[in-house]
């Protein structure tokens, strides 16, 4: 099998991957809304205070990540593992507590 060959098939099994995984995103979306509004009675805004803590880290990496865009790797990581060790800090320094996980995570 030539390797023109191997990376098409590899390529169709990623497509197909991607697309088996786009039904289930959806299945999965559209029936854990229903459940949380039919079983649990969740409106829209307890959804949103629910899902905040979770997706709020992934929104401040992404500002981090393009406030660190124009300084060298090097300098990127350093800054990095400053912010790591001072968050794993922060969350040594007061364990059990709600609001101080939030913030150094």
């Amino acid at each position: 099998m030539s390797e023109h060959t191997d990376n098409r098939k590899r390529l169709k099994m990623l497509l197909v991957a991607v697309a088996f995984f786009g039904m289930v995103g959806g299945l999965y979306e559209t029936t854990f809304n229903n459940y949380l509004a039919d079983i649990f009675k969740i409106g829209t805004e307890q959804r949103g205070a629910i899902e905040f803590p979770r997706e709020m880290p992934g929104f401040l990496v992404t500002l981090v990540v393009g406030s660190l865009a124009a300084l060298a790797l090097n300098r990127v990581g350093f800054v990095a593992m400053a912010l790591a060790a001072v968050g794993l800090t922060g969350l040594a320094l007061a364990p059990g507590h709600y609001g101080v996980m939030l913030v150094f995570m």
